[in-house]
């Protein structure tokens, strides 16, 4: 899973090396197909391309920013909730492009409306859920994202939560960093390198 962000030159070329390193420690290049899941920024495709070039590359929109972007275009235009969650089983169902094409008269009366029929007609190509999931392929990074939630937000915001019986009410079961300046122990921990040492790191059971 890649998420974008306003991207230089140089932190392409810092993404593509990471993303080459990686994909060699994974064995990624000896697969006979490499699937790469994005926000649909255009420079994580050009990264991505250049890596695996010469190998089958396909690349899935990422599905929580298609509703994310959807729910925002239709919150005036339907504000039906069985109406609007219709609408998003037909993206989910692979019917993208006749979604996209209802929509697109409203566009120009409606800002979000018209980017997102934008955002789907550049990226129509990649937003075949149905065939994604009949093949088990991933179509969003909620779980991903939620892991990172769990494991690093929530885990540093610990501290702000009350006590109960001696222990934080939302304890998950792994242990929490001292209450003293944990965010502070985070920033050491990637001043010391120890971040990109865990990113460098075999990773057990592949």
């Amino acid at each position: 899973m890649i998420d974008s962000a306003e991207a230089s030159s140089d932190r392409m070329s810092d993404f593509a090396a990471r993303l080459e390193r990686e994909a060699k420690r994974r064995g990624a290049f000896h697969r006979d197909e490499v699937v790469i899941l994005s926000d649909g920024a255009k420079w994580i495709e050009n990264a991505t391309r250049k890596v695996f070039a010469g190998m089958k590359l396909t690349s899935v929109l990422d599905l929580f920013h298609v509703l994310e972007k959807l729910q925002n275009a239709l919150k005036d235009l339907i504000p039906d909730d069985a109406k609007r969650k219709a609408t998003f089983d037909r993206i989910k169902a692979g019917n993208a492009a006749l979604v996209v094409e209802e929509l697109a008269p409203h566009g120009s009366q409606c800002a979000a409306v018209g980017d997102f029929v934008r955002y789907c007609r550049a990226n129509l190509y990649r937003m075949r859920y149905n065939e994604y999931r009949r093949r088990g392929l991933p179509c969003g990074s909620g779980i991903i994202e939620g892991g990172c939630r769990t494991v690093v937000v929530d885990r540093l915001n610990k501290e702000r939560q009350p006590l109960v019986a001696g222990r934080r009410k939302r304890d998950y079961g792994y242990p929490m960093l001292p209450n003293e300046q944990p965010r502070r122990r985070l920033l050491l921990m990637a001043h010391r390198s120890l971040i990109q040492q865990i990113w460098a790191a075999p990773v057990v059971g592949t």
